[in-house]
């Protein structure tokens, strides 16, 4: 059984207004100032400018070896990863609105076969640069409240075996191991022009069947991807205000986030009253209501279809049309008869995080996926040699 509703323009806005409820914050995980090519770094007055135009709280400006430097030694050691202190950019500590810290991509370091790692809320960037992914992944833990995931987060939709062929731009190879190991946060969305076959759905899904736990976030790659910050971006809820970057990290690393296409959408999500990153248990299997709710800005036109996924399939659809903005709401009762996940998506780039639901004390795993991961990591084992990685 489901219920949904769409309230447009002004009638939306008498009954509920359209806006971020209170304590969630948008941030961009995935800025930068040096672009690619030959062109000259981006100004951080010109980040913040954009920042403020496109209605973002926290900007992260990561860092990358864009420049190979001289005699073997990238130009970030010298130049950029002196600017990463773990605090708030000088620029905006005035402006109790808006937040920028520096942060680090591994990208274009030896470390980039096998996915570009992010580390956000470090004090230190200076790591060494050596295969993935120790001791990269330990060096950025060490240190207290850093925040870790994958940049640009794709995958195969499929469970084909594809080792030795990895591609640092479609996923990221060490995610399994280093997700059962806690090691990292999140995965990151991106507006990466489709491409048959990979999707962020494809990582994100097979992790959460078999049993592991990780946040969504959106970045804009605003280098040879996007032109400005904030789309795609994420949303944060965090226990209290004001805003912090120890609050931000927090939120994330506890899966209370979801990623929205523009500054215009938001998709929140509840199952039983339990909120985005939220664990239900059940003591037997029975129906729950899942609630999804797609707020869009008054006056913005948005039409798609807003999709409810329980362990990666889609148990319901609402198709809906916003000339004029307004509120999308999804009401369904869902029958759980095992251990799962729950998430609300749309056709265009928002996603929730997921929410668990544990049915009588069993854990969420499904043999495909686990099998799946299994034997990535033994085939990446056994064809090591073939990656000709150099250190």
């Amino acid at each position: 059984m489901l219920a949904l509703g769409i309230l447009g323009g002004s009638a939306a806005a008498a009954q509920e207004q359209v806006m971020v409820p209170p304590l969630w914050y948008s941030g961009d995980t995935h800025a930068h100032v040096q672009l690619c090519g030959d062109v000259s770094d981006l100004a951080l007055d010109d980040i913040y400018a954009q920042q403020v135009q496109n209605g973002l709280d926290l900007v992260h400006v990561l860092l990358w070896a864009n420049d190979e430097g001289e005699q073997g030694i990238p130009a970030y050691y010298l130049n950029y990863a002196p600017l990463v202190t773990g605090t708030e950019a000088p620029l905006t500590q005035g402006d109790p609105d808006h937040t920028i810290q520096y942060g680090v991509e591994v990208s274009m370091f030896a470390a980039s076969d096998f996915g570009h790692l992010i580390a956000i809320n470090v004090a230190d960037g200076a790591f060494p640069n050596e295969v993935y992914p120790a001791p990269i992944l330990d060096f950025f833990q060490a240190q207290p409240g850093a925040l870790t995931g994958y940049a640009h987060a794709r995958w195969y939709d499929g469970y084909g075996r594809i080792v030795p062929s990895l591609l640092p731009h479609v996923g990221a190879a060490m995610a399994p191991i280093d997700t059962a190991l806690g090691r990292v946060d999140f995965l990151e969305a991106a507006a990466f022009s489709p491409t048959p076959g990979l999707s962020l759905e494809g990582l994100y899904y097979k992790l959460l069947n078999a049993g592991l736990r990780v946040a969504l976030t959106g970045g804009s790659d605003n280098t040879c991807i996007a032109a400005s910050t904030g789309s795609p971006r994420a949303y944060a809820f965090v226990d209290s205000d004001p805003l912090t970057l120890g609050k931000w990290a927090a939120a994330v690393r506890s899966g209370r986030s979801t990623v929205a296409s523009d500054e215009h959408t938001f998709l929140n999500l509840s199952v039983q009253g339990m909120g985005i990153g939220d664990q239900l248990s059940l003591s037997e299997p029975g129906l729950v209501q899942v609630v999804a709710r797609l707020r869009v800005t008054p006056g913005v036109a948005k039409a798609g279809n807003v999709e409810i996924v329980l362990d990666g399939n889609v148990v319901g659809t609402l198709p809906y049309d916003l000339p004029d903005g307004g509120v999308v709401a999804f009401t369904l009762n869902l029958q759980l008869d095992r251990s799962g996940w729950i998430a609300a998506r749309t056709d265009q780039l928002e996603h929730t995080s997921a929410i668990y639901a544990i049915v009588a004390g069993q854990p969420i795993c499904r043999a495909l996926d686990a099998s799946y991961w299994v034997t990535l990591c033994d085939d990446m084992i056994a064809n090591i040699e073939e990656f000709e990685l150099d250190g």
